[in-house]
């Protein structure tokens, strides 16, 4: 509860779950890689097991409370000593709107061909600023999100598109390949930064998708996929956000790709849960 007020995320030893994706299944995961969940599990199920069947005294009991305490407070010092420097600075968010406009602009200049050969489009909550006609990205995101289709077996380190993004980008900002995540990254010393995930093309019991490995998106109705049609043909908008105005790509169905990714029925999506 205090992780999701003060952070607007749940937070555990410094793994951040969108707070639509708290359930069981995320819980549960949580609980099973988080020693301090299981040190208060065990400490205060054995002070009810103990209290229920009458088989200490309640000093005992008061004990075994005391000591799941400890594990409580412990969690929450550490959480906040990860988080003690502010993740979406407005220095930061400065690099991060800046990185939008400039990975913006980079897909723009690039030929039809090039762009018709490797979709690309808006993504993640970066998509959702845009259905949600928000006029800023989120305050609490800590950055920006482009999914591009782009067979990494034909192109294992992405050179193609790293070279492309290095030769356009300023000499502050730096082009990371991330292969075992199908991720580039565009960062800037702040600490701000822009996610171009890499989705190739597959076909999965005959239906044609985009696919993408990362542990991210494990969690779609078919692991790690997009149906094709939901993505291709993209649409491109003008998005008031920030200072400017920007050419950008989104989803052919955007309703159905925010729906999936998100885990909630079609429209829920358009909700802000902090209003």
């Amino acid at each position: 509860t205090v992780s999701v007020l003060y952070w607007r995320r749940p937070i555990i030893m410094g793994i951040r779950i969108p707070v639509d994706h708290v359930n069981a299944e995320n819980i549960g995961w949580l609980v099973e890689n988080n020693v301090f969940i299981l040190g208060i599990m065990l400490f205060w199920g054995c002070a009810v097991a103990l209290h229920v069947k009458r088989m200490a005294s309640p000093r005992v009991v008061a004990g075994c409370f005391a000591f799941g305490s400890v594990f409580v407070v412990a969690t929450l010092a550490i959480e906040h000593y990860y988080y003690s420097e502010c993740p979406i600075s407005s220095e930061k968010m400065e690099a991060t709107y800046r990185i939008l406009r400039e990975n913006s602009r980079f897909f723009q200049k690039q030929s039809e061909e090039w762009k018709l050969q490797h979709p690309h489009f808006l993504a993640d909550g970066t998509l959702l600023c845009v259905v949600r006609k928000y006029k800023t990205l989120m305050p609490w995101d800590q950055d920006t999100d482009f999914y591009i289709v782009y067979d990494v077996d034909e192109d294992p380190n992405a050179e193609d598109l790293v070279k492309r993004l290095r030769e356009h980008h300023a000499n502050d900002l730096e082009v990371v390949y991330h292969p075992a995540r199908h991720l580039v990254q565009v960062r800037h010393a702040s600490g701000g930064h822009g996610d171009m995930w890499l989705w190739a093309r597959r076909e999965i019991d005959g239906v044609k998708c985009i696919n993408n490995p990362d542990f991210t998106y494990r969690h779609l109705k078919i692991p790690g996929c997009f149906r094709y049609e939901w993505v291709a043909p993209t649409k491109v908008i003008n998005w008031n956000v920030g200072p400017e105005s920007l050419t950008v790509d989104i989803p052919n169905d955007t309703a159905s790709v925010c729906a999936v990714q998100k885990g909630l029925k079609t429209t829920q999506f358009l909700t802000d849960l902090f209003g």
